[in-house]
């Protein structure tokens, strides 16, 4: 099956994790909900328009390719309800670089992803004006089932198939880390007559399971292109 790949890289990036408030943890890897925005973005669509991808079967995949360190730093926001405002602490990424894969049996938005991707119509971002990203290298690649169970995604803990899996390969240069958190991979939205975003609830929430300096075996579908095993999610 056809699919677009392409690679991210940041210096700074952060992607919070949902629940968290006056401390800002991060995954190590952009969740769908990043993904999917940073592609709203640079196709110049509106906020109803990133609500929409998530009823049109897209699934992704992302490979960490490396993380040079973390860091944290110090964020004052000011609302209405706090003129004085409130002071977080945000993990940081440094130097993070990923290839991402999108796959739709839509075409028509596949391809419409594909020149975004190649000739954006934003700066690409995965949030915030201070987490910037370049996309490089992006090409359409044909993925075929993995006859293995071993992949080098990160992956969701989508039902009980994955809720075990194995750490099967270790990267002798680099130490072995391993995250995960709570994601939302689908929302129910309201919006005002004016089609302006009112609210949002989470319909579908599991855990990204992340790893660095090693290779997993999960007991689960999963996809190469002879590159990368991957799972979709």
């Amino acid at each position: 099956m056809r699919a677009v790949r392409f690679r991210v890289e940041g210096v700074l990036n952060s992607f919070k994790m949902p629940f968290f408030k006056k401390y800002h943890k991060s995954f190590f890897a952009p969740p769908k909900t990043s993904i999917l925005g940073m592609l709203t973005n640079i196709l110049g669509k509106h906020e109803e328009f990133y609500y929409q991808l998530f009823d049109k079967n897209i699934f992704v995949s992302v490979v960490i390719e490396n993380i040079d360190g973390f860091a944290k730093d110090l964020w004052k926001y000011k609302n209405l309800a706090d003129r004085n405002g409130s002071i977080i602490r945000r993990d940081k990424l440094f130097k993070a670089k990923y290839t991402i894969y999108i796959y739709t049996e839509d075409e028509n938005l596949l391809l419409n992803f594909e020149h975004a991707l190649k000739f954006p119509k934003a700066v690409p971002s995965f949030g915030l004006d201070d987490e910037l990203i370049n996309i490089l290298d992006v090409r359409t690649v044909y993925l075929e089932q993995n006859l293995t169970s071993v992949i080098d995604s990160v992956f969701m803990q989508t039902d009980f198939i994955n809720s075990f899996f194995d750490v099967i390969e270790e990267d002798s240069q680099n130490e072995i880390l391993l995250n995960f958190g709570e994601v939302n991979l689908k929302f129910e939205v309201q919006f005002d007559e004016n089609k302006k975003y009112k609210n949002r609830i989470a319909k579908n929430t599991t855990n990204q399971i992340e790893y660095v300096g090693c290779k997993v075996k999960i007991y689960g579908n999963s996809w190469t292109d002879g590159k990368y095993r991957i799972q979709l999610y």
